[in-house]
């Protein structure tokens, strides 16, 4: 398997990228795909340096560089690009760069599964998050074990304004100004939390996480990739006591459901699968911890985004759809008042079990495994809106 590098360098306020990416035969002409905002300066193969932009015709926000040949060698390529999206930007009190950025190629070929980026210049006055310092280069560099574009978090938060806290394997990484009270809190609720899933799922051990809040972006919400959790604001930023108790019960419950719940692509609309199996833990600890007026606070919130702005839970393009946090969740909610807690309980076993977490394999296995009314009422209200 194959080793990817990257240098990168913010100028500017952008982002400027140097990738060498080995390539091998046997995957058709060499191609990498960026962000529309992205200007490739220079690609090439073997002094092949001419290739074709096309647009991806279900999403034109992706643009795919192809080569015109198919040859064995290193992909050299030069790009500068703008870094925004949630929880990505770079600012002086944060350099946030993560896969919602969309800032690093993808569709890259899959001999790939090691990546190493360099950091060149600009992040001086930062300290990085997972970054080590490689003697060879006299650079800081930061490992991933996957294809860059896919887990590669690059973090960096102000030198000498880092702080961290330490509860059981969860440590939190914040900066001085950032009251985080809040999220010690949560804390504790998902330890709890944890310690239910594990009576009702499969048995699993929490290992060390780590969570890093920006001090940017909505307050509360969050990302989870591996062992790491990305947050932006603490809770207490919310402007309610009424929304910074939801947020407090909600956040790590939810963050922590996905440990059994992060199977389905997220690229795609099954990420509905991965949301709503992570979002009826938490409200399956709620009920189980007797806190119903939370329980049904969560439900209307999701109900009123659905109504809002929901859409179809698989598009037509199959597309990932803006409400993917909610609709799922009021789906389950009527077969909860349907069938009863038992039922949704069983159904998020099966799911929890699944290697690869897809939705129709999931409605075979409701269907031949528990109940085929169940699977039939899911499969009926999957590409229209539901009704509410």
């Amino acid at each position: 398997m194959a080793t990817a590098i990257f240098y990168l360098k913010i100028e500017n306020g952008l982002l400027y990228v140097e990738g060498e990416i080995p390539f091998y035969r046997g995957y058709g002409n060499p191609k990498i795909t960026l962000n529309k905002n992205a200007v490739v300066h220079h690609m090439s193969l073997n002094h092949q340096d001419v290739f074709q932009k096309t647009v991806d015709e279900n999403n034109d926000y992706f643009v795919t560089y192809c080569l015109e040949k198919e040859e064995a060698g290193n992909i050299s390529i030069k790009y500068s690009t703008p870094v925004k999206g949630w929880y990505n930007l770079i600012s002086k009190e944060v350099i946030a760069i993560s896969l919602y950025s969309h800032a690093f190629p993808s569709n890259l070929p899959d001999d790939i599964n090691d990546s190493i980026c360099y950091f060149v210049k600009g992040f001086e006055d930062y300290e990085l998050y997972g970054a080590y310092w490689d003697e060879s280069k006299e650079l800081y560099a930061k490992s991933s074990k996957k294809l860059f574009g896919e887990i590669a978090n690059i973090i960096a938060l102000p030198k000498g304004r880092v702080k961290t806290y330490q509860q059981d394997k969860i440590r939190v990484i914040y900066k001085d100004n950032c009251n985080c009270e809040s999220i010690f809190s949560s804390i504790e609720i998902g330890l709890q939390a944890f310690r239910y899933y594990n009576e009702i799922y499969s048995g699993k051990e929490l290992s060390k996480v780590d969570v890093v809040v920006l001090g940017c972006g909505e307050p509360g919400s969050a990302y989870i990739r591996d062992n790491l959790i990305v947050m932006g604001e603490p809770m207490c930023a919310l402007p309610t006591k009424e929304l910074q108790e939801l947020l407090t019960n909600q956040m790590f419950p939810h963050e922590f459901g996905h440990i059994w719940f992060k199977n389905a692509d997220a690229s795609t609309f099954e990420d509905w699968l991965n949301e709503t199996g992570a979002e009826w833990s938490h409200l399956l600890f709620l009920l189980h911890v007797g806190k119903y007026e939370l329980f049904d606070k969560c439900i209307e919130m999701h109900y009123d985004t659905h109504r809002r702005l929901g859409e179809e839970i698989r598009p037509k393009d199959l597309h990932h759809p803006n409400t993917v946090h909610d609709s799922g969740v009021v789906l389950f909610h009527q077969i909860y008042k349907k069938y009863g807690k038992e039922a949704i309980v069983r159904i998020l076993q099966i799911l929890s079990n699944m290697k690869q977490q897809i939705t129709e394999d999931y409605l075979h296995h409701i269907e031949t495994e528990y109940s085929k009314e169940i699977a039939e009422f899911i499969r009926r209200n999957l590409d229209e809106k539901i009704s509410i």
